[in-house]
């Protein structure tokens, strides 16, 4: 991916963690749109893109904040933080 588009991604993604950490009207607004399925396909993107998805999708996990589809995320929140984890390890 060309390093411009990433560098938007990134960019998207610190302004969607800021939303959702600073304002829970716009966090639930966004959790309606759906914005977990944008977050959970950012999952496979480089290493910066992916920890910050993780970080927006943990935000969206404490605050409890579900999509109307979902029932139980649990076992999800559970697998961003082995995805966390296993990013981590790869950071020097």
């Amino acid at each position: 991916m060309v390093y411009s588009c990433m560098l938007s991604v990134r960019n998207g993604l610190l302004v969607i963690i800021m939303l959702i950490s600073n304002h829970k009207s716009l966090a639930e607004q966004l959790v309606a749109c759906d914005v977990t399925t944008v977050l959970k396909k950012c999952l496979s993107l480089s290493r910066a893109e992916t920890m910050l998805a993780i970080i927006a999708l943990n935000h969206i996990a404490i605050h409890k904040l579900e999509s109307k589809g979902t029932a139980d995320n649990s076992h999800d929140h559970d697998c961003h933080w082995q995805q966390f984890f296993k990013t981590s390890e790869n950071i020097p």
